[in-house]
C-alpha cells in the first residue's frame, strides 16, 4: 500500500501554482518517513517481549493441562496396574525384581499406557491449545497496531490534547473493534468524547476518521484471519500429526521402566501413578515442548515482521 501521507505531500506540490516539487522537499518526506520507521521499530521492539511472554505462559499452561487431564486415568490405572502386579507375582511365584522382565506384565503395561494415551485424543487436545495461542496472538497483535494508531492520531494534536487522544485510542475495548458494520462510528465516537469540542477542527476530525477506519479494519481483518501472515497452521498440523504418533512408544518404554521401578521400591497404586505421571512429564519436555517452543519462536519473527509491514504501509496520519 502507498504512504499515503506522501502520496498527498507529493500531489500537493506538484499542483501548486510555484511549480514541480523541489528535491529538497523529497528529501523532506524522506526524513518524515524515516523518523517514523526508526518509531515503528521501535515499538515493535518493546511489543515482542510482551508476545514472547504470553508464548512462554501458553507452554508452561500446556504442560500443567496435558497431565492434569489424565489424572483420573492415571489413577485407574495405578490401581489395575498394582493389583496385576500382585496377581503375577502370585501365579508365578516371582519377586519384584523378577517382575520387571515379566512378559506378560510389561504387555499390560503397554496395554495400559497406549490406551490412557489415545491419539486422537491427543491430537485433538494440542489442536485445541495451538487454537487458544492463535487466538491470544491475534488479540494482542490488535492492541499492538491500536497503540501504533494510537500514538500517529496522537502527533496529530498539540501537546496538550496528544496523551489524552492516545489514551482515548488505546483504551478503546477490542469488541469494539471488531463488534459489526459501526466499528468506524463507534471508534470515532470514543475518541471525540475525550476531546473538548472546542478543540476539535475539521482537519482533527478527519484525522480521528481516518484513524477509525484503519483501526476497524485492521482489527476486522487480523481476527478472522486463520493465517495471520505465518506458516503457523501447516507447522501445527505436522506437529500434532507426528506426536500422537510418537507418544505412545516413547512413553511406553519409559513409562514401563519408572512403573517396575516403583513397583520394586514401593508397590503401590499412588507410586505407579507417580511414575506413569513422571514418565509423561519427561516425554512432554524433552520431546514435545522443545518443539513449541521452536515454533513459536518463529511464529513471533513471522508476527513481528507482519505487524512492521502493516504498520509502515498504513496510511500514515502525520509524522
Amino acid at each position: 500500500m502507498r504512504n499515503l501521507l506522501g502520496f498527498l505531500t507529493c500531489a500537493v506540490f506538484l499542483s501548486t501554482p510555484l511549480g514541480p516539487l523541489r528535491a529538497a522537499d523529497f528529501r523532506v518526506v524522506e526524513t518524515q518517513q524515516e523518523r517514523r520507521s526508526q518509531y515503528i521499530r521501535e515499538r515493535f521492539a518493546d511489543y515482542e517481549p510482551k508476545l514472547e511472554g504470553d508464548h512462554n505462559e501458553q507452554i508452561e499452561k500446556w504442560g500443567r493441562s496435558f497431565l492434569d487431564k489424565r489424572t483420573p486415568e492415571l489413577a485407574a490405572a495405578g490401581t489395575k496396574i498394582t493389583e496385576a502386579a500382585n496377581r503375577i507375582r502370585l501365579k508365578r511365584g516371582i519377586d519384584a525384581t523378577q517382575l520387571k522382565d515379566d512378559q506378560e506384565f510389561r504387555k499390560l503395561l503397554t496395554g495400559e499406557i497406549t490406551e490412557i494415551l489415545n491419539p486422537q485424543y491427543l491430537r485433538n487436545e494440542l489442536r485445541s491449545w495451538a487454537q487458544g495461542v492463535e487466538a491470544q496472538t491475534r488479540m494482542r497483535m490488535i492492541k499492538c497496531f491500536q497503540q501504533v494508531i494510537a500514538e500517529d492520531l496522537g502527533r496529530s494534536f498539540d501537546e496538550n490534547l496528544k496523551n489524552v487522544v492516545v489514551n482515548a485510542v488505546a483504551n478503546i475495548p477490542v469488541e469494539k473493534l471488531v463488534a459489526d458494520a459501526d466499528s468506524v462510528a463507534k471508534i470515532e465516537k470514543e475518541i471525540l468524547k475525550a476531546l473538548p469540542e472546542s478543540t476539535v477542527s475539521q482537519s482533527s476530525r478527519k484525522a480521528i476518521k481516518f484513524a477509525a477506519v484503519g483501526l476497524a479494519r485492521y482489527a476486522a481483518i487480523t481476527v478472522v484471519e486463520t493465517n495471520v501472515a505465518t506458516k503457523l497452521n501447516p507447522v501445527w498440523k505436522q506437529v500434532i500429526v507426528e506426536s500422537a504418533t510418537d507418544i505412545t512408544g516413547w512413553v511406553a518404554d519409559a513409562g514401563v521402566e519408572k512403573i517396575n521401578e516403583e513397583l520394586t521400591k514401593n508397590p503401590t497404586p499412588e507410586a505407579v501413578q507417580e511414575a506413569f505421571k513422571a514418565a509423561l512429564s519427561d516425554w512432554n519436555s524433552s520431546h514435545l515442548k522443545p518443539r513449541l517452543e521452536e515454533i513459536l519462536s518463529d511464529y513471533r519473527r513471522d508476527i513481528i515482521q507482519h505487524l512492521e509491514t502493516k504498520a509502515g504501509a498504513i496510511n500514515t496520519l502525520l509524522p
